[in-house]
């Protein structure tokens, strides 16, 4: 039987693999949180799903850095929207990412903002771009907030 791996092993400078799997093992996966401040950014996705471990439902945002040093770098806003307070949170967030009052989100339960949701998140990604500030509270979370929306030509 032949070892189609021996090609891969040929076509590739192993040595130097080797090293990167090596530098990569003591970094651990792991990237430096980004310093607190403004970052100029473009949503990547949106969504609602479940926590992990609790299985509560949240609205998920990535935004990636689209300008400066940390271009590339993804910025994670989670909303846990499971109280009335949650949800508040989460909807003035999601509504702060359009200065267009006819394409805002209501909550009127968790079904009618998944199927919303989509066509929100499109209609953002294809029209606008932000400067988004990174800060911490009182208990040390992160907290997020949309400073400017640059509208798309």
């Amino acid at each position: 039987m032949v070892n189609i791996w021996e090609k891969f092993d040929k076509e590739i400078d192993l040595q130097g693999l080797k090293q990167d799997v090596e530098e990569a093992g003591k970094k651990s996966g792991q990237f430096e949180e980004l310093p607190l401040g403004d970052y100029e950014v473009a949503l990547s996705s949106m969504e609602l799903k479940e926590t992990k471990e609790t299985k509560k439902p949240m609205i998920t945002s990535t935004f990636e850095v689209i300008a400066g040093d940390k271009t590339g770098r993804l910025i994670f806003v989670n909303q846990v929207i499971e109280t009335g307070v949650q949800i508040s949170i989460g909807m003035e967030f999601l509504n702060s990412l359009t200065p267009d009052e006819e394409n805002t989100l209501e909550f009127d339960g968790y079904a009618k903002l998944f199927e919303d949701l989509k066509p929100y998140e499109e209609h953002v990604k294809n029209n606008f771009e932000y400067v988004i500030n990174v800060d911490k509270n009182k208990k040390d979370y992160n907290v997020y907030k949309i400073k400017e929306i640059f509208e798309l030509e």
